[in-house]
């Protein structure tokens, strides 16, 4: 086995083979993506299911089985050729504009035409396709940015996270280790190893199975969805007489139980006292004692979904804000000597050949100020200097702090509204009215947030982890997703959207989840726009507010120097991706991990700790396979139903 101590022998993993798979999974998937989104919400499993069928034709009808190498760049291609439906956004914009949503907020007029086009016929989806000529500037620039400038700007700062988390500091990245690790049970099939992944796997097949096939099947042959609910088991409502708008619940899928086996301990306590201080204790307090400011139109009945919504708007939007820029200002101080290390490593990078810092620093310039320019020709209205912090600044920001928590805990800082600060914040102090063209237009400005469709900063981190982990070049990574995967994406994403939009409008009857979340996404946009979601609460920013962000900040920053002097095991990031996250998936991790302790008691942490890897990896390989099966059935029956006969 390869590990990331002994990555100086790299292999291939570019291979004719690698390829195949990924565009089969770009050519063959690609619709099963897009229907089971606007269908059923998510698809997962798609990846795994691929290498399983390329593991067996290669091994059947071939010399050599799929190696750890190609397993690995092969899940890196497919979460982009056969997960990034990119052209079905379009369908979504002209939901948006012609939206009933849109009209009641009376933001649809406003809606500019290079995100839109104007045309009422494809604004109320009497034409669908993507081929009329309305559509070519909006599509223009959304390649612009979201491939042509988002691409070489997230791959540069990937990079460098990658140098400091990853090759100085050595963070655990517990999930991306998950990933590599399935590659290796799955490449070299060590008896013992694959005893315990087809433990994992039967286990979380069947179920998923039993969990996910009632929903997804369900509606379609007309029998109730009842059973296990899905994502988490709500106890808001009912226990909501003694603990008023706390988010109680427990996750129902298999992934986050487990996920106390292999995140660190600290990292998993942490995330639950972060998550339960802001989304029970906080939400208690403020529910008790503030609802005016805190929650107005909270009433009994609020489920977890909407509870977490609208407190969210209202108070911890500032409150995440003030953490963001805590642990931001913490990682540059803490990972200093590193990221000047990872800089430093992008000098020796290429040689003459032209790929050294000042190179690459030039293109993450040139795309980004080229980004900027663009925004203020289509809004010359809006000042500038925002939208260059926006596109500039905030994106190296996050792309440290995401990728340090992923470093951590496995998984990013949610929700980071640091645009709609800037938005709110930028248009109170230049009194822009919110129903006009700089109100409403400045929120379709397409901006690095909004257009990430393609991997982001800790996306790239994950991958070149798993690449290192399995002695995998990271610019065979590079090279299969940027130049084969992506350009896949793009072309089939843009043939199937056409053909799946032509049978109906998008939502509608046959497209349920679409139906049932899209008129919610209007929503949470408008009321952002309208700006009636909520005030920024900042005393600097906003003279009158209270001033939680600024206290938020200072309780990390308190936390962290408390945490130093004292040689206290506390971690901020840990403590701030809790706080981002609802309690069910925190409270179910934390569950997870003490039965983790107990079975280390029971058969020994060195036994638990080598053999936990491969039932991870059955266990994300039973689910993959399990949706898969339920996705196939769910579009033949489907087709069936909408025969003319």
């Amino acid at each position: 086995m390869i590990t990331q101590e002994n990555t100086e022998k790299e292999k291939p993993g570019l291979t004719f083979r690698s390829m195949l798979a990924i565009a089969f999974a770009a050519t063959i998937l690609m619709p099963v993506t897009i229907w089971m989104q606007l269908v059923g919400g998510t698809v997962g499993g798609l990846g795994f299911t691929t290498i399983l069928l390329f593991i067996f034709i290669t091994k059947y009808f071939g010399k050599n089985p799929l190696t750890p190498q190609e397993i690995v760049l092969i899940n890196s291609g497919i979460a982009v050729a056969a997960y990034v439906t990119f052209f079905t956004t379009f369908v979504n914009r002209a939901y948006f504009a012609g939206s009933p949503e849109a009209r009641m907020f009376r933001i649809a007029e406003f809606i500019p035409s290079w995100w839109v086009p104007e045309n009422p016929l494809i604004r109320n989806q009497v034409i669908r396709t993507l081929l009329h000529p309305d559509w070519m500037v909006p599509i223009a620039i959304a390649i612009l940015t979201s491939v042509v400038l988002y691409l070489p700007i997230q791959l540069i700062l990937g990079y460098i996270a990658y140098q400091t988390y990853v090759v100085e500091e050595k963070l655990a990245f517990p999930l991306s280790k998950a990933s590599a690790e399935t590659a290796i049970t799955l490449g070299e099939r060590e008896p013992e190893r694959t005893r315990f992944m087809l433990m994992g796997f039967i286990i979380t097949f069947l179920y998923s199975l039993f969990v996910y096939g009632p929903y997804i099947l369900g509606p379609l042959l007309g029998v109730p969805t009842g059973g296990i609910p899905v994502p988490f088991a709500d106890f808001t409502s009912p226990l909501e007489r003694y603990l008023p708008g706390a988010l109680i619940g427990i996750a129902t899928d298999p992934f986050t139980f487990f996920n106390g086996f292999i995140i660190p301990g600290k990292s998993i306590v942490y995330m639950a006292i972060g998550s339960i201080a802001i989304w029970i204790i906080g939400n208690i307090i403020g529910i008790s004692y503030f609802r005016r400011d805190f929650l107005p139109e909270w009433q009994s009945g609020f489920n977890i979904t909407l509870t977490y919504q609208r407190s969210f708007l209202h108070t911890w939007a500032s409150v995440m804000v003030g953490f963001s820029i805590a642990i931001a200002v913490i990682q540059l101080i803490d990972a200093r000597k590193s990221i000047a290390k990872a800089l430093s490593s992008l000098k020796r990078i290429g040689g003459k050949r032209g790929s050294s810092f000042y190179y690459l620093l030039l293109i993450y310039i040139v795309c980004s100020s080229i980004w900027v320019l663009l925004t203020h020709w289509l809004l010359p209205e809006f000042p500038i200097l925002p939208l260059a912090f926006l596109i500039m600044l905030w994106p190296f920001i996050a792309s440290l702090i995401n990728a340090r928590a992923l470093g951590e805990v496995g998984y990013p800082v949610a929700n980071l509204p640091m645009r709609e600060i800037v938005f709110v914040a930028t248009m109170t102090a230049n009194n822009t009215p919110a129903y006009s063209n700089v109100g409403v237009g400045a929120w379709f400005l397409p901006l690095p947030s909004t257009v990430g469709l393609y991997p982001a900063a800790e996306s790239w981190v994950d991958s070149f982890y798993a690449a290192r982990y399995v002695g995998l070049s990271i610019k065979d990574v590079i090279k299969a997703v940027a130049i084969v995967a992506v350009p896949l994406s793009l072309i089939m994403s843009f043939i199937y959207t056409n053909v799946i939009w032509s049978f109906s409008p998008i939502p509608s009857q046959i497209y349920p989840w679409a139906a049932m979340t899209w008129p919610i996404g209007v929503i949470q946009s408008a009321l952002w726009i309208s700006r009636s979601a909520m005030t920024l609460k900042s005393t600097i920013i906003n003279p009158g507010a209270p001033p939680l962000l600024e206290v938020s900040f200072i309780v990390i920053v308190l936390l962290y120097v408390i945490a130093k002097v004292t040689r206290l095991p506390f971690s901020p990031v840990a403590f701030v991706v809790g706080a981002s996250s609802l309690p069910p998936y925190a409270i179910t991790s934390l569950i997870g991990y003490v039965v983790y302790r107990i079975v280390c008691s029971r058969f020994g942490k060195e036994n638990v700790d080598k053999y936990k890897w491969p039932f991870y990896a059955g266990v994300f390989i039973g689910y993959g396979s399990a949706t898969a099966v339920l996705t196939t059935l769910t579009i033949g029956l489907k087709a069936m139903w909408m025969l003319p006969y």
